[in-house]
Order: structure tokens, then C-alpha cells, then sequence
């Protein structure tokens, strides 16, 4: 007989069990741009990433618009360190790029 703690739905079936690593959300980033090339960084701290390994999730709004096109992530680089995370978004070369970045983080 096999032992732990599982959750499953009314059909019986798994969807939770002990082996299974369950996020937590802990902030959102949001950045609305309108630029023509170049880049920015921003830099946010939070003691919520000492709790387990970070990650996050990227987004745009629906408003970003421009004759350029804000690729992701190609164009936006994380890196996680210690209780700080950074962010880089370069904007294309060629057109303009408007709108929000949304990115939701946390750990698990």
C-alpha cells in the first residue's frame, strides 16, 4: 500500500501529489514603454525569493502597438540573483514600440 498525500477530482484522478511543486506568486512587474531602439533595466528586490526557486511569467497587454514588434522573450532577459531580479528589454532596431509589460513572479 503505497503512502502521502495525494488531491484528485470527483473522477478519481490526480491532480496534486507530493512530488509536485506548487507556486506561489508573489509580485507583478509592470513597465509601459514607447521608444524607438535602446534599452532599459530595472532591478527588483524581494526577500520572497530566499522561500524557493524563482520564476516568473511574461506578458504584454493587449495595447502594444507601433511599427515595430516586441518579441518575447526574445527581447527581455531575466536574471535571478540572490533576492533580486533584473530586467532587460531592448526594443527593436527598426520602428517604434509602445505599450505595458506585464510579468507576474514568485517562487515554488
Amino acid at each position: 500500500m503505497s503512502f502521502g498525500v495525494t488531491v484528485a477530482d470527483s473522477s478519481g484522478n490526480i491532480v496534486l501529489d507530493v512530488a509536485d511543486r506548487v507556486g506561489t506568486l508573489v509580485g507583478v512587474y509592470t513597465r509601459t514603454f514607447n521608444f524607438l531602439g535602446g534599452s532599459f533595466t530595472d532591478t527588483i528586490t524581494d526577500s520572497a525569493f530566499n522561500n524557493g526557486t524563482p520564476f516568473y511569467i511574461i506578458t504584454k497587454s493587449p495595447n502594444v502597438e507601433g511599427t515595430g514588434d516586441l518579441d518575447i522573450p526574445a527581447d527581455i532577459t531575466l536574471t535571478f540573483s540572490g533576492t533580486t531580479y533584473t530586467v532587460n528589454i531592448a526594443a527593436p532596431s527598426i520602428g517604434s514600440t509602445n505599450g505595458t509589460l506585464i510579468i507576474y513572479y514568485g517562487y515554488f
